[in-house]
């Protein structure tokens, strides 16, 4: 008797995980005042919303239409909520633009559409900020995670800025949190997400983050109480977890080519803006003999055939230390940091167009190097055997910083320096300061 044997293949189908993202769509595009123009890959449930600086009359002229509703640009606009948020209008996938303004005076309009996915607007914590006017505070401190989206506003009129400034500015400054919150700034727009900080989305698009996980400082990330304005060129998100915070939001432009840190245990920002032009953080000095570290995280995006160079300098001369990308090897996240405090932050871009970077930098002073008294013991016995001995360490005080659990730090390399008194050990991420009597006379004579 012959048998057949059959091989059975079952194949497992594993479904992919889709994430949509928010979108921009600029309103100069829906031009056609003959029929509706319907805006491609929407998913039923989005939401729009508008930020612009374009005259009402104009905005008057133009209608979005869906599921059977419609609302003209002015009144999208003007919609907020108590809390200054936009509130926006909800469509489907048959939305709708319609004008009936000419097609010369559609193309010169500046405002731009952001469009968030349904998985956004369900959650009541997900907000969207226009950015426009001075010193608005936003108050979450009540809640205890929150999503911003902050929509820059195109402003065509550049009188009094610089030629470099550009035409969209964000501001935030005045951020106060409580030491058990994490705060986390994102370029481009959220994705599906969003929620999760530790997601690949989140991690890539990470260009700030306070507290802020560092091997220099210790086990747990390094919370910053004092944290400088942080200023950006195009729309981007942040992301409260775990308690409430307030900031401040504006639309106004300083020129942050140099930049003075308010604090000498401090993080903060500078990026690119319009161009990329030669820039400096300058850190106040502690005074003489103490313990810290200084570093930054940064992050590229360089145009073909340029470079970035970023120069650390401490508060000694002989401290300093390079650090160059190069286009096609972007960095991400990419952490460097030192074992000493510094004095001046230098970036240098090949030239005036090299492209766009995000550099969070941060200074820690942990005080002043402090030595255990000299102990000398003389004994009489024999005669001739009189012997002193003398020990001295230096204490590694409390950082004036704090500290909270540990989050996913955005780290993907770092450089540690060893001064004449300290060695830092990378693996386990603490320090262990030990001087010798060798140590403390030379330590001595350098000063």
């Amino acid at each position: 008797m012959l048998k057949t044997c059959g091989v059975i293949l079952i194949l497992c189908i594993v479904p992919a995980v889709y994430s949509k993202q928010a979108t921009l769509h600029k309103i100069s595009y829906y031009y056609n005042n003959t029929t509706p123009t319907q805006i491609p890959d929407v998913a039923d449930g989005s939401r729009i919303f508008l930020a612009s600086r374009d005259k009402a009359v104009h905005l008057s002229k133009i209608t979005l239409a869906s599921q059977g509703k419609t609302i003209t640009l002015d009144k999208l606009l003007s919609g907020h909520d108590a809390n200054s948020f936009s509130t926006g209008f909800q469509i489907n996938s048959d939305v709708t633009v319609t004008t009936t303004n000419s097609m010369d005076v559609t193309k010169n309009l500046t405002g731009e559409f952001l469009i968030i996915t349904p998985v956004m607007d369900k959650d009541p914590n997900f907000l969207v900020y226009a950015v426009r006017g001075s010193n608005i505070v936003l108050d979450r401190s009540q809640a205890k995670d929150t999503t911003i989206v902050f929509l820059a506003t195109p402003n065509m009129n550049t009188a009094g800025n610089p030629n470099y400034a550009g035409f969209k500015h964000i501001r935030v400054e005045n951020i106060v949190q409580p030491k058990t919150s994490y705060i986390y700034f994102y370029k481009y727009l959220p994705t599906d997400f969003y929620a999760d900080v530790n997601s690949v989305d989140a991690v890539e698009r990470n260009i700030f983050s306070n507290p802020l996980k560092h091997p220099l400082g210790g086990r747990v990330p390094t919370f910053f109480d004092a944290i400088d304005p942080l200023q950006f060129s195009e729309t981007m998100w942040l992301r409260g977890v775990n308690g409430g915070f307030q900031l401040n939001v504006s639309d106004s432009y300083v020129d942050t080519t140099t930049i003075q840190a308010a604090a000498v245990t401090v993080t903060g920002m500078t990026n690119s803006q319009l161009m990329t032009l030669n820039s400096q953080v300058n850190f106040p000095a502690a005074g003489g003999n103490r313990v810290g570290n200084s570093g930054y995280v940064v992050s590229t995006e360089l145009f073909e055939y340029n470079n970035l160079t970023i120069q650390l300098n401490g508060q000694l001369n002989s401290q300093s230390a390079d650090f160059q990308i190069i286009s096609g090897q972007d960095a991400t996240n990419n952490l460097q940091e030192q074992a000493w405090e510094a004095g001046n932050l230098q970036i240098v871009p090949s030239n005036i167009f090299a492209g766009i970077y995000y550099i969070q930098y941060f200074n820690v002073d942990h005080g002043p190097v402090t030595m255990a008294p000299v102990t000398t013991t003389t004994t009489t016995k024999p005669p001739v055997a009189a012997t002193s001995t003398s020990t001295a360490a230096p204490v590694n005080p409390v950082s004036s910083s704090s500290s909270v659990a540990p989050t996913n730090p955005p780290t993907t390399s770092q450089t540690a320096t060893t001064s004449g008194y300290q060695t830092t050990t990378k693996s386990s991420t603490t320090s262990t300061v030990m001087i010798s009597m060798l140590a403390v006379t030379f330590f001595t004579c350098v000063l």
